[in-house]
């Protein structure tokens, strides 16, 4: 077993000892957890004063993010770190409230059987904390906002994973029968395993820092580093898989959906156009089956739509005064109130040009239609690579597949 021991400063103001773990990496992930927010679990009773159990973990092996100029503590380098001489150099800059610890690691895959330094297998985890710290202070706000509009978001420990085929034909064309005592009621729903595998492809953000560079890089600045690189490629992942939501996805063993004309809803509805009427009844679900509470469009759908023709409005833009149009005019006048019209205000997330026809709006279920899997073996994969074969090449990687969950969930609908 892989572990780096590390020590900390327990609530009670004793000094106590704990673990890392190069399979905290793969545990961590598969329970959508960070390492250092695993670690804090294991080891709650750390004295928040000197910080969680990972944070006096870093430090008690001489691995310090920030430099502070009062007590002579500067930024530790990458090199300090992958050789471990921030643990022999501890002694000179260690704060008076951090306890000492440590050690090596003996790798059991090392042919020549060296060992490696405990604080080899912090580096991962401490240079993804400040990722996530940069990441959460520019967040892009459409990741938030497709998060919001899953229905499922699985982990799972491989490239390939199976779907079942969920069959729910039955409720819409079966109606209830009575069903007597000792018997069977009959089958509503079936969930079966079928030929539905699909892949998971792997990706990742590399980094290589030169010998004669890692002694003048400190974690900071490769923290900022990646987390640069991170936040490019997760939004050009975002479009990538908006897109093979509506044109299809050959991993997801999934075609393109079919637009549906806006003439179904309203004749009116096309050249562009987009009616009160059609967007209505697009909307309205009188099965009660569905509720349209998500979008998506681009800025010239949305433009549109709020431009539509027909749309009520309390003040005319194109006027000076209120919009009383007929109503008011003579007198008296009765409203009819309508009971059982129940629709939701969709969430729309704007998307650019070119990921789809123009002129086409998705709309959908958020409950049903869109599902995530994420192969959590690919990045502890990759870490342990990066820690055992004392690399200068350092990868971090992850893989996911978004697909269509439910097909009856949602629509492309075209005004074109």
């Amino acid at each position: 077993m892989t572990t780096a021991n590390f020590s900390y400063i327990a609530s009670d103001g004793s000094y106590k000892s704990g673990e890392l773990r190069l399979e905290h990496y793969g545990i961590a992930e598969k329970h959508h957890m960070r390492v250092g927010q695993l670690i804090n679990k294991v080891y709650p009773d750390a004295h928040p004063d000197f910080g969680t159990a990972f944070e006096q973990g870093a430090r008690s092996l001489g691995i310090f993010t920030k430099g502070d100029p009062r007590l002579g503590i500067v930024p530790t380098t990458v090199r300090d770190i992958m050789t471990g001489e921030c643990m022999e150099n501890r002694g000179a800059i260690q704060l008076a409230s951090s306890p000492s610890g440590g050690g090596t690691i003996v790798s059991p895959n090392n042919p020549i059987g060296g060992s490696t330094p405990a604080s080899r297998v912090f580096f991962p985890e401490v240079v993804m904390q400040m990722t996530d710290m940069t990441l959460r202070s520019n967040y892009s706000r459409e990741m938030q906002v497709f998060n919001g509009m899953l229905a499922m978001d699985d982990t799972i420990a491989s490239e390939v994973y199976t779907q079942p085929v969920i069959d729910t034909s039955a409720p819409e064309g079966v109606r209830r029968t009575p069903w007597a005592q000792n018997t069977l009621p009959r089958n509503m729903v079936s969930i079966s395993s079928s030929q539905t595998s699909k892949s998971i492809a792997t990706e990742g953000v590399g980094l290589q820092i030169s010998l004669q560079a890692q002694a003048h890089a400190t974690v900071d600045m490769v923290g900022i580093i990646v987390a640069r690189q991170f936040e490019a490629e997760l939004k050009a992942k975002l479009w990538e898989d908006i897109a093979s939501i509506v044109s299809g996805n050959l991993d997801a063993g999934q075609a393109a959906m079919t637009p549906v004309a806006g003439t179904t809803y309203d004749s009116a509805m096309t050249g562009g156009v987009i009616t009160q009427k059609g967007w209505l009844k697009m909307l309205w679900d009188p099965e009660r089956k569905l509720q349209i509470d998500s979008m998506m469009m681009t800025m010239d759908d949305f433009i549109a739509l709020q431009g539509r023709t027909g749309r009520p409005v309390a003040v005319d833009p194109r006027t000076t005064g209120a919009n009383a149009g007929n109503l008011g005019t003579y007198g008296l006048n009765v409203e009819p109130v309508l009971t059982n019209f129940e629709v939701y205000t969709p969430n729309i997330l704007l998307v650019p040009d070119g990921l789809w026809a123009a002129k086409h709006l998705l709309a959908f279920d958020s409950r049903y239609f869109l599902k995530r899997v994420t192969n959590s073996s690919a990045s502890y994969a990759a870490t342990e690579r990066m820690v055992l074969q004392q690399s200068d090449v350092f990868v971090w990687t992850w893989g996911s597949i978004t697909h269509r969950f439910f097909e009856d969930a949602g629509e492309v609908v075209s005004y074109a």
